[in-house]
C-alpha cells in the first residue's frame, strides 16, 4: 500500500463489486469502508452512486426468477459502462446459490482475455483454502471440505499452492506466468491468513499495473487488501508508554500489525516534515504516537505533548489521501489533551466498545465524526489495544 502505485479515481469508481444478495453487498462494503474507501450499495441501475471508489451491486438472485448467468451479463455490463475497471464476483463464503452462473456472465461480458483469480478463503471466518478447496468448521464443529473448481464449474484452473503463496509476491506471479504461457486463464489461490491474502492481492495489482485485466471471484476478504487505490486510511493510538502496563499493550500491536504499524515520539510526530508524513500514512495502517524515554516527566506534561503531536499529525492528514479512520487513547490525561487539541465543538457519546473503553465522536471543528476510543491507562489485557484498533480498520 504505497502512494507512488495509487489509481486515479478523479474520473469515477474504480472497483465493482457483484453480491448475490445484500448481506454479502453489506459485508464487501464494510471491508471497503475499514479500509477509508467511498461506497456505494446499489439494487437498482437508477440508484444515486455519487463520488466513490467502489459500486457494490446486490443483484439479489435469490429473490428473482431470471437466469443468474443472465443476470450477471446485464450487471457487469452497467459497471463497464460507468469506467470501472476491476470487477470482483463476491460468491457466498461457502459457496451457496449462483457461484458458477455468476462467473461465468461476468467473465463472458469482460471478455475473455482477462484471466480468472478466485481467492476463496476467509481467514478471519475460519475458512481456509488448501489444493483448491475450501475448508473450514461449521457451527456444530463439524469440518467442511469443498472443491472449490468444482463449485465455481472451472475445472481446468490451476491450482496455486500454499507454498507458492508463502513464497511471496514475485513466486506467486512467476506461477501464474508459467501456467499461463501453457494456455491456463484461471487459478485458484490457496490461503490460510491474511499475510497470504496480501501477498495475492500485491501479486494481483502488479500484474494490473502491467497492464494484464483480470477478474476476481472471492468471498470478499482479500477485499481488503485489493485493489491498491492508493486511498487506504490509518489509525492513530496515542499512549504515553511509561508504565508497564501500557508497554505490554504496545507490544502486542506490534506484533499483530508488524511492518503495518509505525512508532513515533511526540517530538518526531511535531517536527517531521508534512511530505514525510504523508508517506508513512500511505504505507501504514496503524500509527502510534508515545512518549518515549520520559518516565520521569511530569504526566500532565507527557499528556499534552501527546495531544499536540496528535493534531499535528491529523492536521497533515487532511491535506492527503489518505484518512484518519479513528483515534485509542490510553489514560484520562492523554484522553483530554488528544479530545481539547481537536477542537470539536461537541461530543456525540457512543458504545462501550470493550469494557471500559467508551467511543466518542466527534461534531463540528476539523475532524466532524471521528471516532475517538479511549481506556484507563490501568485497563484490560494485552489485547486490547488491538481489539480497539480493529474497531475502525478491522482484521
Amino acid at each position: 500500500m504505497t502512494a507512488d502505485h495509487r489509481e486515479d479515481t478523479a474520473s469515477g469508481p474504480s472497483l465493482g463489486v457483484l453480491a448475490e444478495d445484500l448481506q454479502g453487498a453489506l459485508a464487501v462494503s464494510s471491508r471497503l469502508l475499514q479500509r477509508g474507501l467511498r461506497v456505494a450499495v446499489v439494487a437498482s441501475r437508477q440508484d444515486p452512486i455519487g463520488e466513490v471508489d467502489a459500486v457494490i451491486v446486490d443483484i439479489a438472485l435469490r429473490r428473482r426468477l431470471e437466469d443468474p448467468q443472465l443476470v450477471a451479463e446485464e450487471w457487469a455490463r452497467w459497471l463497464l459502462s460507468l469506467g470501472i475497471r476491476q470487477i470482483d464476483v463476491r460468491i457466498d463464503p461457502l459457496l451457496h446459490g449462483s457461484p458458477a452462473e455468476m462467473t461465468r456472465g461476468t467473465r463472458l461480458t469482460v471478455g475473455s482475455g482477462s484471466p480468472l483469480w478466485v481467492v476463496p478463503a476467509y481467514p478471519s471466518a475460519g475458512r481456509s483454502a488448501l489444493d483448491g478447496r475450501l475448508m473450514f468448521t461449521d457451527a456444530s464443529g463439524a469440518a467442511g471440505d469443498l472443491d472449490v473448481r468444482g463449485a465455481l464449474a472451472i475445472d481446468d484452473a490451476v491450482v496455486v499452492p500454499l507454498e507458492t503463496v508463502t513464497a511471496g509476491t514475485a513466486a506467486v506471479r512467476a506461477a501464474v506466468a508459467a501456467h499461463a504461457s501453457e494456455g491456463a486463464d484461471a487459478f485458484v489461490f490457496d490461503a490460510t491468513t491474511e499475510r497470504h491474502l496480501e501477498t495475492i492481492a500485491e501479486a494481483a495489482a502488479e500484474e494490473i499495473r502491467d497492464g494484464v485485466g483480470l477478474v476476481s471471484v472471492s468471498g470478499g476478504a482479500w477485499l481488503r487488501f485489493f485493489p491498491d487505490l492508493g486511498r487506504d486510511g490509518f489509525a492513530l493510538l496515542a499512549a504515553a508508554g511509561t508504565t508497564p502496563v501500557d508497554r505490554l499493550q504496545l507490544s502486542r500491536v506490534a506484533d499483530a500489525y508488524a511492518s503495518h504499524a509505525i512508532s513515533l515520539s511526540a517530538e518526531e510526530a511535531r517536527s517531521s516534515s508534512p511530505e514525510h508524513l504523508l508517506r508513512l500514512f500511505a504505507r501504514h495502517r496503524i500509527v502510534i504516537v508515545q512518549a518515549r524515554d520520559r518516565e520521569q516527566d511530569v504526566a500532565a506534561a507527557v499528556a499534552a505533548d501527546i495531544g499536540a503531536a496528535v493534531r499535528r499529525l491529523l492536521d497533515v492528514s487532511l491535506t492527503g489521501s489518505h484518512a484518519c479512520l479513528g483515534v485509542v487513547t490510553s489514560g484520562g490525561l492523554t484522553t483530554s489533551e488528544v479530545i481539547v487539541a481537536l477542537e470539536a465543538d461537541r461530543l456525540l457519546p457512543g458504545n462501550e466498545l470493550e469494557p471500559l473503553c467508551p467511543l466518542v465522536r466527534l461534531s463540528g471543528g476539523p475532524f466532524d465524526r471521528l471516532g475517538v476510543a479511549s481506556k484507563s491507562g490501568s485497563v484490560g489485557t494485552s489485547e486490547i489495544f488491538v481489539r480497539l484498533l480493529r474497531r475502525f480498520i478491522g482484521g
